[in-house]
């Protein structure tokens, strides 16, 4: 897939002239990938202008969906792994927002503290719980809890930058690097009770209604 900018129109030239100039067109930069659960020849991409498109592996000249909101660079996609059609996003400008492929806005964005998110991952246990990562701090937000706030922020090391996030498949424990080569590892505590798949995905899907129903004009 070939990532293109929006195309501009140029400022119109103080004195005409007998050719046309060439618009320029530059190529925009990939910044994250995500590949789906449920067909693995559809992925999606973010670009460091904050747009995020959904492609497929049969098609190399066009895009299946473009996701605009994000003003800064991409910096990680995750599809839940309850929902496969549900994904976060992370970026430079300091948010993080809930989508669902099907719709071009996002569900719900939410602020962190005043640094770009450089990554984030969903628990495969809770399907409302995800982690990011910013600066010195680990976040866990519960979005059946609260969409406003993180339930627990962890400052890991205050000389470094926390870069990557992940959970682990079987418990509660989530491992988090950073840009010094260090990885630690956390376990969650106090968390609800691990429903099954299908009562997950409903706590998500709970969610998704709750914040269209929020957006819906009074």
């Amino acid at each position: 897939m070939v990532l293109k900018r929006p195309r501009k129109k140029p400022p119109n030239p103080i004195m005409k002239k007998k050719h046309t100039e060439p618009l320029i067109v530059r190529h925009a930069v990939g910044t994250a990938l995500c590949f789906t659960d449920d067909e693995q020849n559809i992925y999606f991409i973010g670009t460091e202008d904050g747009q995020i498109h959904k492609c497929s592996c049969s098609y190399n000249e066009q895009y299946l969906e473009t996701y605009n909101g994000h003003t800064a660079s991409v910096y990680a996609i995750k599809c839940s792994p309850f929902i496969p059609d549900v994904f976060l996003s992370c970026s430079a400008d300091w948010t993080i927002r809930l989508w669902h492929a099907d719709r071009e806005k996002s569900y719900l964005t939410m602020a962190t503290h005043s640094s770009a998110v450089n990554d984030l991952a969903w628990s495969h246990q809770h399907g409302a719980v995800f982690a990011c990562t910013n600066e010195s701090f680990l976040e866990i937000w519960d979005l059946e809890h609260s969409t406003l706030d993180p339930v627990h922020v962890e400052t890991v090391c205050v000389d470094t930058t926390m870069s990557v996030v992940l959970f682990t498949e079987e418990s509660d424990t989530l491992m988090v690097g950073d840009s010094g080569g260090s990885v630690y590892v956390y376990a969650m505590k106090n968390f609800p009770s691990v429903g099954t798949s299908a009562e997950e995905a409903t706590k998500l899907t709970s969610v998704l209604a709750s914040c269209l129903s929020s957006q819906l004009p009074t």
